[in-house]
């Protein structure tokens, strides 16, 4: 439901290059760097599960080494801090003090309804997306 932040990035640079654009499902759970991967899909074409949660938290890591080293790392998770903050904005259009809320350190679990109403990290409740790519596969 989760996963590393740096796959996602990943992931998500992807899908941004694809001209087309991705529609993305959440069902069970988005969590994390999960969520990440669902906002970027594309306005319009984010379909959430009515049974679904999804959940945010500010960026976390582990670290251990030298002074210089916890101090590179620090940079990192900074960095890291900023880019998820960046696509928080870009993909929900919240102000930077909506999405502070959104990331702070405890987890912030989001239903459905809020996912579109409230937070705009979704465009749609309902599994018709599913019905109609299953029309069409057959």
């Amino acid at each position: 439901p989760g996963g590393d932040m740096s796959a996602a990035m990943n992931i998500i640079d992807a899908m941004e290059s694809t001209p087309r654009g991705v529609a993305t499902f959440a069902s069970g759970e988005a969590a994390s760097s999960a969520l990440m991967i669902f906002m970027a899909g594309a306005k319009g074409h984010r379909w959430i599960s009515p049974t679904a949660l999804l959940m945010s938290h500010h960026y976390s890591a582990g670290m251990e080494g030298s002074g210089k080293q916890l101090e590179a790392e620090r940079k990192r998770m900074l960095h890291t801090d900023k880019i998820m903050r960046d696509l928080y904005a870009k993909y929900t259009g919240l102000s930077p003090k909506s999405i502070s809320k959104i990331l702070k350190t405890e987890s912030t679990w989001i239903s459905p309804q809020e996912a579109v109403k409230k937070y705009r990290m979704a465009d749609n409740v309902g599994t018709e997306i599913l019905k109609e790519y299953l029309k069409c596969s057959q």
